[in-house]
C-alpha cells in the first residue's frame, strides 16, 4: 500500500537542472553554516554535526527510557477519576511534570547524539533532502516553474531545521506523508486506514500539535468519503482510534499545555505581551470596540510571527534577522490565498494546522510542515503581481 504512494504521489520525475541546482544549493548552504557563525534565537550556534542547539533540547534529553511509564499517565488519570472523582483526577494531573513525546528522545538516546552528533545529523540531512525533493515533486504537479522548484527544494528554513536536529523536521516529515496520503485518496476508493493511523500515532508521539492530524484526517474523510468512514468496519475502527488518540494525547500533554500556556503569556509580540492585547490597546474607545480592534491586532501579530515577519528574541545579527524574515513576504500572501483559492485538502490542512498558533506561542518553526503549500500560493500571488506590470521578473519566474 505504501509503495504506490511513494512512487506515484510523493515523488515524480524532476528536471535534471532542478535536481542539480537543489543539490548544489544544499552543499553551498552547509558550507556557509560551516564558515559563518549562525546563531538561533536562544544565542546558540547552529552548525552541522556540532551538537545540540535546539532550545528545548534539555527537556527531551532528560526523558530517559525508564520514564516511558509516563505514557500510562492517561490511564492512571482515568483510574483516579473513576475511583475518586473528576476533581481528584484533575488535581493529580496538574501535579505531573511536563513530559515531551518519546519519539525524539528515543532518537537522541539511540544514536547518542550528545556524545557523537554526526550519525543522527547525517540521518537528518538525508531526511531533509528527501523531504525537499518531495515538496518539489508536489510543486511540479501544481505547475510551478523550475525556478520555484529550485527555491523550494533548497529552502533556507528547511536546511536550517535539518541542521538544527530538532522535532521540527521530524514533525514536518510526518505531516507531509499525511498530506500525500490524503492527496492520494482523492483518486481511489480504498482508504489506507492503517497507514493513516500509524502516521497520526507517530505525530502525536512526536509533538502535542500532532493532535491536529486527528482533525485533518477525520474531517477530510468525513467530507470526502463518509460512506467508508461510517458504513465500513475499518472506517468505524478508525473513528474509534481517532477518539482514543485524541483523549490519550490531551491527557498526556496536559502538563505540557499548562507550562507552555504560562510561557505563552510571557512571549511578546512586537514588544507587547498577550495580556496587553487582551486588556485593550485603545482605552479611549468603547469597550466592545477596543476589544475587537485589540484582538484583531493580536491575531494579526501572531500570524506575522508565524510566517517569520518578526523581530528576534535574542541579540543576533540584524542581517540574519532580516534574511529570516524575508520568506514571510511569500508565506503571508500564500496563507491568505490558499484559504480562498486552494483545494479542499489544502484549505483544511492549512486551516487546522494553523489553529495551535492562535492558542500557544507563534513562530515560523511551527509551520515548517505547511511551508510548501504557503510557498506555492505565495509564488502564485507574486507571479500575478509581476504579470500585472508585465515585467521581466514575471518572465523569469514563470519559465
Amino acid at each position: 500500500m505504501l509503495t504506490p504512494i511513494l512512487s506515484s504521489r510523493l515523488f515524480t520525475q524532476l528536471d535534471r537542472r532542478v535536481v542539480f541546482s537543489i543539490v548544489l544549493a544544499w552543499f553551498v548552504a552547509l558550507f556557509v553554516f560551516e564558515l559563518l557563525s549562525v546563531f538561533n534565537d536562544s544565542g546558540t550556534r547552529v552548525q552541522f554535526a556540532l551538537g545540540p542547539a535546539f532550545l528545548d533540547f534539555p527537556l527531551y534529553a532528560s526523558f530517559e527510557f525508564e520514564k516511558f511509564a509516563a505514557l500510562w499517565r492517561p490511564f492512571e488519570f482515568t483510574r483516579i477519576t473513576w475511583t475518586s472523582g473528576v476533581a481528584a483526577g484533575v488535581d493529580w494531573l496538574k501535579l505531573q511534570v511536563i513530559t515531551p513525546g518519546p519519539i525524539y528522545p528515543a532518537l537522541i538516546h539511540l544514536f547518542r547524539f550528545q556524545e557523537s552528533p554526526a550519525l543522527l545529523s547525517g540521518i537528518y540531512l538525508l531526511l531533509g533532502a528527501v523531504l525537499g525533493f518531495a515538496w518539489v515533486s508536489w510543486a511540479k504537479k501544481q505547475g510551478l516553474p523550475w525556478a520555484a522548484q529550485i527555491v523550494l527544494g533548497a529552502f533556507p528554513f528547511l536546511i536550517y531545521y535539518t541542521v538544527l536536529v530538532s522535532t521540527d523536521l521530524l514533525f514536518a516529515v510526518w505531516a507531509w506523508i499525511l498530506f500525500c496520503v490524503l492527496y492520494w485518496t482523492n483518486s481511489i476508493r480504498r482508504i489506507p486506514f492503517f497507514l493513516l493511523a500509524s502516521i497520526i500515532f507517530l505525530a502525536v508521539l512526536t509533538r502535542p500539535t500532532g493532535l491536529s492530524f486527528v482533525g485533518i484526517a477525520g474531517l477530510f474523510l468525513i467530507f470526502r468519503a463518509p460512506g467508508a468512514i461510517f458504513k465500513t468496519p475499518p472506517g468505524f475502527l478508525f473513528l474509534l482510534f481517532l477518539c482514543f488518540v485524541s483523549a490519550w494525547g490531551l491527557l498526556y500533554y496536559t502538563p505540557y499545555y499548562l507550562v507552555h500556556d504560562a510561557n505563552g503569556d510571557k512571549t511578546h509580540y512586537f514588544g507587547l505581551l498577550p495580556h496587553v492585547y487582551k486588556t485593550g490597546l485603545f482605552p479611549d474607545l468603547p469597550d466592545s470596540l477596543t476589544k475587537l480592534f485589540s484582538y484583531a491586532l493580536f491575531t494579526g501579530a501572531k500570524i506575522l510571527h508565524a510566517v517569520g515577519l518578526r523581530p528576534s528574541y535574542a541579540s543576533i545579527d540584524p542581517v540574519l534577522t532580516l534574511l529570516r524574515a524575508l520568506p514571510g513576504l511569500v508565506f503571508l500572501p500564500g496563507l491568505v490565498l490558499v484559504l480562498f483559492r486552494g483545494s479542499f485538502l489544502e484549505r483544511l490542512f492549512v486551516g487546522v494546522f494553523m489553529l495551535p498558533v492562535f492558542v500557544a506561542a507563534s513562530q515560523e518553526r511551527y509551520i515548517l510542515a505547511i511551508m510548501p503549500i504557503l510557498f506555492c500560493w505565495g509564488w502564485v500571488f507574486w507571479a500575478s503581481i509581476f504579470k500585472s506590470f508585465g515585467s521581466l521578473a514575471y518572465r523569469l519566474i514563470s519559465r
